[in-house]
């Protein structure tokens, strides 16, 4: 994974590559999630409620969707994207790093985690953009 700058109350697409070990493309896994951390202060996100937490979670692993088997073999996603501004405690200009994992499989080799870096210059350039129209 990388670090993107997204504007705040964006949609985010977060896709995952996953391959064994030798780097042919996993088709068809069912067991592979991700965590969202909030990086200031160490929170997960709650997927059930869209609500950073530091216990007590119902749903904090976020089961991925392969893309398209046959024409993207290994591409998983979060369906739909994560929505931003549906989360109900966003903290501006803050940095959510995102986690891949396999449970219980353990065949897969799976990306580093990524950063998204929600407001920040983005928020700027947007607001620019805007007034120039």
């Amino acid at each position: 994974m990388s670090s993107e700058q997204i504007k705040t109350g964006a949609v985010e697409p977060i896709m995952v590559d996953v391959t064994d070990a030798a780097g042919v493309p996993l088709a068809g896994k069912s067991d592979i999630f991700i965590r969202l951390l909030r990086k200031s202060d160490g929170f997960l996100l709650d997927w059930a409620d869209d609500t950073f937490k530091a216990a007590g979670w119902t749903t904090k692993d976020k089961v991925l969707a392969e893309v398209d088997a046959s024409e993207i073999p290994g591409l998983y996603e979060v369906a739909g994207g994560w929505d931003t501004s549906a989360v109900t405690n966003i903290v501006a200009d803050d940095v959510y790093v995102v986690s891949a994992f396999q449970t219980p499989g353990t065949d897969a080799k799976l990306p580093a985690p990524g950063e998204l870096k929600v407001g920040h210059n983005a928020d700027v350039i947007q607001e620019i953009q805007d007034r120039i129209g």
